[in-house]
């Protein structure tokens, strides 16, 4: 279902990745891309989908399922068990590119689910068939001190946004080493070194032949608003005088569309132009479903048994397998294998029973476990420092 060219070659495909409570969301850039791209595929990738929610919004739209890309049942089902919702949406990031492109397609352009398109994004796609990856900077030069993240910021969470990224067929190179990448380290554990799947971007620049998009009408977001002021030519916004194609409405409720993202506040939540499009944006985001679909849990957040699958019991499995898939070893219990519930329980309270793990392993498993108990690992915390550091410079 590849658009194509006069001549014949296919051109390129837009996608997204949502787990079924982020449906509204893709609903809404699915018909923001259709509108911008006439006849271009765009498909959503539904990490614990039902066959039952695909509601095509129009008839270049497709719903895949993660067993439809290509990736191998067992390696999938560990993923699931070691990944939470927000890191398997981005785990499968490098996947679904590769599949789309084994497809047919001369490039493939990914948005995040909770991006809004005001215009077309056709060269981006002609950018990755000519440079192989194209990149989103978050930043296009050094922040002031009263901005959303600083350099520091930016040294945690990479400095590119891996939110809009655009890939040729000429990248397969990047794509396969984004995808073993991801196979492990995947997790947002930023003192680990570690942004989900963005910190590896990082590395692409050294590696990898890229362009580095420099358009200040795309990946428009909180974290960049202070370089991008907004202005209107006739009814249409723009921001450093180019026209706002893209917005990055990461942290937004749409029950509040006030603020520009609930991280932390921002000196341009009534900024009025700006405020316009956020209104727009949450009535189409509630028309599509935002309510009934939030409510609508992970389905692989917890074990075969009921337990809730929490950040220990996904590092102890992460350990494990790895430890397996280095040295070798028994075949390590999986959370969502019923027969075997009570041997993944076992593993849960004393992995070092496993005899697979090494010292290292198995001092890093205790160290997070105290972070854990001290609260390392919950973001609201990382939010919070963030919320309080900022009205702080804001008084």
């Amino acid at each position: 279902m590849l658009a194509r060219s006069g001549a014949g070659e296919s051109t390129f495909v837009g996608c997204t990745i949502v787990a079924r409570n982020y449906l509204s969301f893709a609903r809404v850039l699915s018909s923001a891309w259709a509108k911008q791209h006439e006849q271009v595929p765009f498909v959503v990738l539904v990490i614990d989908d039902d066959v039952e929610m695909r509601p095509a919004e129009h008839e270049n739209q497709e719903f895949v399922r993660p067993e439809e890309i290509g990736i191998d049942p067992g390696e999938l089902d560990q993923m699931r068990g070691i990944y939470d919702v927000a890191e398997m949406t981005t785990a499968l990031k490098p996947r679904f590119v590769r599949h789309l492109l084994e497809r047919g397609s001369g490039a493939v352009v990914y948005l995040d689910s909770d991006m809004d398109l005001l215009g077309p994004v056709h060269e981006l796609a002609e950018t990755a068939r000519t440079s192989g990856v194209a990149l989103s900077p978050h930043l296009f030069g050094p922040p002031p001190t009263d901005a959303f993240l600083t350099e520091i910021d930016y040294a945690m969470y990479g400095q590119y946004n891996s939110g809009l990224i655009a890939v040729g067929a000429s990248a397969r190179e990047f794509v396969d080493w984004w995808a073993r990448r991801t196979r492990w380290d995947c997790l947002f554990d930023e003192p680990a070194g570690l942004h989900a799947d963005q910190r590896w971007l990082d590395c692409v620049p050294v590696y990898f032949e890229h362009a580095v998009i420099g358009d200040a009408g795309l990946n428009v977001a909180a974290w960049n608003l202070h370089e991008r002021p907004f202005a209107l030519e006739g009814e249409r916004p723009t921001v450093a005088g180019v026209p706002l194609r893209a917005f990055h409405f990461a942290g937004f409720d749409p029950h509040r569309p006030e603020r520009v993202t609930a991280y932390a506040p921002s000196t341009y939540d009534n900024e009025p132009i700006l405020l316009k499009v956020r209104h727009h944006y949450a009535e189409r985001l509630l028309a599509a479903g935002y309510d009934q679909y939030r409510e609508i849990p992970y389905r692989y957040r917890s074990t075969a048994s009921g337990r809730p699958l929490g950040r220990w019991d996904r590092l102890v499995y992460r350990e494990a397998l790895m430890a397996v898939s280095a040295n070798g070893g028994p075949e390590i219990p999986g959370p969502f294998d019923a027969s075997r519930s009570e041997e993944f329980e076992r593993m849960l309270a004393h992995p070092r029973s496993l005899g697979v793990l090494t010292l290292p392993q198995l001092g890093a498993l205790e160290n997070a476990r105290v972070r854990l108990r001290n609260g390392g690992w919950d973001r609201r915390r990382l939010v919070t420092a963030i919320d309080l550091r900022l009205r702080a410079r804001l008084r």
